[in-house]
């Protein structure tokens, strides 16, 4: 409308000072800017254009892409949209918009009523045209009202736990961090896989994709992340199908499970390309640590240009058998630093309970392994690869690391003094 194009584009004296954020289909953005370009219209500073369709894509994880403040109240206008999206888009917003929307928010938005839709009136049967009217010139534009590969996106039913409770106890170092929101990421009709995403207070000069392990929930990872928030990284966490909180298999019980271990690859991959849109001037540094670490040099083997900056893999897993392991027992707690934050946050969160690993996950891990450890000619040179492996491990484990690294280009093999210190040296890395 010509009200908000003047206040995006001229602010009034009073609003001067505010940050603006224009959340629109990529197309339509595009057209738009082409169109102020043309006519010389100057853009004030304190607007941020961020290209989404929301009917593909989550709007907090559109947001982390700008410098949208997760934990500042904001007034979110949602004016005219929602007839041009589905029922599951539109409610899919509005689930975002309550994980989002710091305390004190505001949204305003339009809808029509079903019964008006139903309406055989003459207003409503021209209001309708109406909309057919511009479904058809959006067409021509590319563009369309329908959602993104739905019945592929829903091939399998498995969904993600997306409202974890904080254990009451825990030392807030361990929190999820100001404006941290989870959400799900569906690849390939794979169950969804569970991300997180939260931006740094400033403009996040690179950012940070940290791949969970299997033995761990995502939320382990709150203290590192926080870390890297304070040094200006934006930052996203990750478990894929079937571990964690991530969406189920059919059939998969309550055990960590996975038919093919490419698929942690594609929903990584899948989230690099359709949410996190690393560019040379914002690259993505990949890190992962165990069975995590192995989906990170799969990556680092495909995944090449400007736009990546580097792989981290702490501890990775080294090949050879896996023990099926036991069912969660709150008595069991898994050793290692790690292993008292994890059983925390299990013991609040039943749905985060997974810990035996299915026979089929345990030969797809070694399948995993073979793959970035054996012959592959098609090895190329890419962004640096940096192997953390613990300084507690024994003579044959330190042989199977420097083999590991030797067969990865560009890799190097650091030390590390552990779980605990990780989160300091992966900083150092990344900074040099």
């Amino acid at each position: 409308s010509r009200i908000v194009t003047q206040f995006h584009y001229a602010p009034p004296d009073f609003a001067r000072d505010l940050r603006v954020f224009e959340v629109d289909h990529p197309a339509s953005q595009d057209l738009k800017r082409a169109r102020l370009a043309a006519s010389d219209t100057p853009l004030p500073p304190t607007l941020h254009f961020v290209p989404a369709d929301l009917s593909c894509e989550d709007l907090a994880s559109a947001l982390a892409r700008s410098p949208y403040r997760f934990d500042e109240p904001a007034i979110l206008s949602w004016l005219g949209v929602t007839v041009y999206l589905t029922r599951d888009a539109n409610l899919a917003t509005l689930r975002s918009v309550a994980r989002l929307a710091a305390p004190g928010s505001e949204l305003i938005f339009t809808y029509i009523e079903q019964r008006a839709l139903e309406s055989d009136s003459p207003a409503m049967r021209r209001a309708l045209a109406s909309l057919l009217l511009f479904a058809a010139v959006l067409s021509l534009m590319g563009l369309s009202l329908t959602a993104c590969s739905r019945a592929a996106r829903e091939r399998q039913p498995g969904q993600a736990f997306l409202d974890s409770r904080i254990p009451s106890g825990l030392a807030p170092q361990y929190y999820p961090p100001d404006g941290f929101v989870w959400s799900g990421y569906r690849a390939d009709g794979l169950p969804e896989a569970r991300y997180g995403v939260a931006s740094p207070p400033v403009n996040p000069h690179a950012q940070v994709l940290i791949i969970a392990d299997a033995g761990y929930p995502a939320e382990t990872w709150f203290e590192l992340t926080r870390g890297l928030l304070a040094a200006g990284y934006g930052v996203w966490l990750l478990e894929p199908p079937g571990q964690g909180g991530a969406g189920r298999y059919l059939l998969q019980g309550n055990v960590i499970h996975s038919p093919d271990y490419r698929d942690a690859d594609r929903a990584a991959a899948g989230l690099i390309r359709d949410l996190i849109h690393p560019t040379p001037q914002r690259p993505l540094y990949v890190v992962g640590s165990g069975y995590g670490a192995i989906t990170v040099l799969s990556l680092a083997a495909e995944l090449k240009g400007p736009a990546y900056a580097g792989f981290s893999a702490y501890d990775p897993y080294l090949g050879g058998a896996i023990a099926p392991g036991g069912l969660w027992r709150h008595e069991d707690v898994a050793p290692g630093y790690w292993g008292a934050i994890a059983q925390a946050w299990q013991m609040q969160n039943p749905d985060l309970r997974l810990r035996m690993k299915s026979e089929s996950w345990r030969k797809q891990a070694m399948k995993a392994f073979a793959a970035v450890a054996g012959p592959h000619p098609s090895l190329k040179s890419g962004a640096p690869v940096t192997l953390f492996e613990p300084d507690t491990a024994d003579a044959a484990q330190m042989k199977a690391a420097r083999a590991l690294c030797a067969h990865t280009p560009d890799c190097r093999l650091q030390s590390s003094r552990g779980q605990q210190a990780f989160g300091g040296e992966l900083l150092d890395a990344l900074r040099s």
